[in-house]
């Protein structure tokens, strides 16, 4: 995932950027790329409603540079 997201990255003009989510409940994001973005888990802003009661179900981060 973390050659993915630096590809996407790559596309973004200055002042992108990138939503990345997954519904994988043992995924565990790749630390490093915190030393090249700013990353932010906003997966509690975008779980739906649907799966409020069971939120480990959906993660989602912010990329920015």
């Amino acid at each position: 995932h973390a050659e993915l997201i630096d590809a996407a990255m790559c596309l973004l003009q200055k002042g992108g950027r990138l939503v990345f989510s997954n519904n994988l409940r043992k995924f565990k994001l790749d630390d490093e790329l915190a030393t090249r973005y700013t990353v932010k888990n906003i997966s509690k802003e975008t779980i739906d409603k649907d799966f409020e009661r069971n939120q480990s179900i959906h993660q989602c981060w912010l990329f920015e540079f």
